[in-house]
């Protein structure tokens, strides 16, 4: 085997073909470990090694899935995947590709979230594809790793497992000390890792703000994520990756992570934590004294869908049943609910039987959730009770299945608007009528509206007002009309007319008045107006 070495003050670089190189100090045979957070390449005979097996190194069997990207003979870009249990097949060692691991273990060799066999780490990436110059982001890097060293050193931050510098950055892991295995009894850790992870990141962004840091990617979340393995080659940046920094303890053991320590080391939770303690310390309150709303309000639709339907409900029996109980049992408890829903299968006109109502009883007691978040329920929206029910435009316009409590509270409230402005209308409209000596402007004052409001009242009910006349004569003796708006003035101003005209005026006049105080302009009612000659003419409405 040809050696070649390379050789420094310090240092000799032993290099045994591409891909087999190591560091030796002068007069040793190897290189201590160096001294912790010093983020330089680590003096391990193989990097790669080293940094498979501390991150699989709780898989449970599981497959490792290796991703390599490059060019066919044709130039044409092509992706491959190899996965294998055996961490020695997925090692790989070249500068033609670029070359990836998953930081999760598959159940078999495709790399897709929903074959995640175990979850293993929380990876978290410091790129630093934004800056334009290899000077500018040889600094971030330098920076970078200058803040890191200093929130490991005061606690700033838990250090993590292992930190790799991937070519344009950094490449941090947190490998957990027990595997989450990916099944239906472990959906809260999983949503819990998640969360933590989310978290984490948010950390790192904060250290990190500023300008000249490297960005911490928010794309690594997704289970079936991959990270550059050491001693590959990097060709976009024309660099080697590296294994920089292993987190180890004074024996020597690399330091896994444990969720929630990781969670309270870092306060990563501690205002969500702060609150329910403060909803713990609260004043306890009887459970009748606080329902679920939403349920609650289930309940009443329920019963009034059963009354419009006039308690004949045949064919929807059990599923209003099973709808009831599935609420009350929520609201109130089992043996509440169970009183209730057989009280509301007795005002059926034809009720449920016993072994019936006992069913749904039992399919409801019996459900658990797929994801594993709730048991002895089921979570039934609205549409579905709408479809499943068959509940018609008419019945819903009543009972309003979809509207939350807040939607029902305001249409409430907007009936009872309307109901009291309706009232308004209507003691508006009879003031028209029975005051005629009231304008419209007094009457919007009686009534604290505007004028505007009062004619628009006026208008959409067609009462209409219309300025009499006011009868005289004219130097020739001619009986002539002038403009009043007040019955009394016409009077008067009949003053000095025959007995006989005046009696039937008067006689006209009153039934003109009945008419407009009803308001009903019929065809085929008499009136009066001012002839050519001055002279009052008599007719009917047409």
């Amino acid at each position: 085997m040809t050696l070649y070495a390379i050789r420094t003050d310090e240092y000799v670089f032993v290099c045994a073909n591409t891909y087999s190189f190591y560091f030796v100090r002068k007069g040793e045979t190897r290189v201590n470990a160096l001294e912790q957070y010093e983020f330089e390449p680590l003096e391990e005979l193989n990097e790669q090694e080293e940094f498979l097996r501390i991150l699989y190194h709780d898989k449970r069997g599981g497959n490792a899935i290796r991703m390599t990207m490059g060019q066919d003979p044709d130039g044409q870009p092509y992706v491959r995947h190899f996965g294998s249990v055996n961490l020695d097949k997925i090692s790989y060692h070249s500068t033609r590709y670029n070359a990836y691991v998953t930081v999760n273990a598959f159940r078999g060799y495709r790399r897709v979230t929903s074959d995640v066999y175990c979850y293993q780490a929380i990876f978290i990436d410091l790129d630093g594809h934004n800056f334009a110059s290899e000077e500018k982001l040889e600094r971030a890097c330098e920076r970078t790793k200058e803040r890191l060293r200093k929130a490991f050193a005061t606690g700033e931050i838990t250090a993590p497992t292992m930190i790799t510098a991937t070519g344009r950055g950094l490449g941090v892991f947190y490998v957990l000390e027990n595997s989450i295995a990916n099944q239906k009894g472990a959906r809260k850790s999983i949503k819990y890792l998640s969360d933590v992870r989310k978290a984490l990141m948010e950390k790192y962004r904060q250290i990190l703000s500023g300008k000249g840091y490297l960005n911490v990617d928010t794309t690594t979340k997704d289970a079936a994520r991959v990270c550059r393995m050491p001693l590959t080659y990097n060709k976009n940046a024309k660099r080697w990756c590296r294994l920089v920094f292993i987190n180890r303890d004074e024996e020597g053991d690399v330091k896994y992570c444990h969720l929630k320590q990781l969670a309270a080391d870092n306060h990563l939770f501690d205002s969500i934590n702060e609150v329910k303690k403060q909803m713990i310390s609260r004043k306890i309150v009887q459970i009748d004294a606080y329902r679920l709303p939403f349920l609650t309000i289930r309940l009443q639709k329920i019963e009034m869908l059963q009354e419009l339907r006039n308690y004949d409900c045949s064919g929807y029996r059990e599923y209003m049943a099973f709808i009831y109980y599935n609420a009350a049992k929520q609201v109130y408890g089992e043996l509440d609910g169970r009183r209730l829903v057989e009280a509301f299968n007795g005002r059926f006109k034809e009720p449920l039987g016993e072994d019936e109502v006992q069913h749904l009883i039992n399919v409801t007691d019996g459900n658990e959730a797929i994801t594993g978040d709730y048991k002895g329920f089921y979570k039934l929206p609205d549409r579905w009770i709408i479809e499943t029910l068959e509940v018609t435009e008419s019945e819903n316009e009543k009972c309003k299945f979809g509207a939350s409590k807040r939607e029902i509270e305001r249409q409430n409230v907007k009936a009872e608007h309307a109901k009291a402005r309706a009232e308004r209308d209507q003691a508006i409209q009879a003031a028209i009528l029975e005051h005629p000596e009231l304008t419209y402007k007094q009457i919007g004052v009686q009534y604290g509206v505007s004028e505007s409001t009062v004619r628009r009242i006026a208008k959409n009910a067609e009462l209409h007002r219309y300025k009499e006349k006011e009868v005289s004569e004219n130097n020739e003796g001619n009986i002539v009309l002038m403009e009043t708006s007040n019955v009394q003035k016409m009077s008067e101003s009949l003053l000095g007319v025959s007995s006989a005209l005046l009696t039937s005026y008067r006689e006209l006049y009153s039934e003109t008045t009945i008419q407009r105080r009803n308001r009903q302009q019929l065809k085929g009612q008499l009136s009066f107006r001012v002839g050519p000659d001055g002279m009052i003419d008599y007719y009917m409405i047409s």
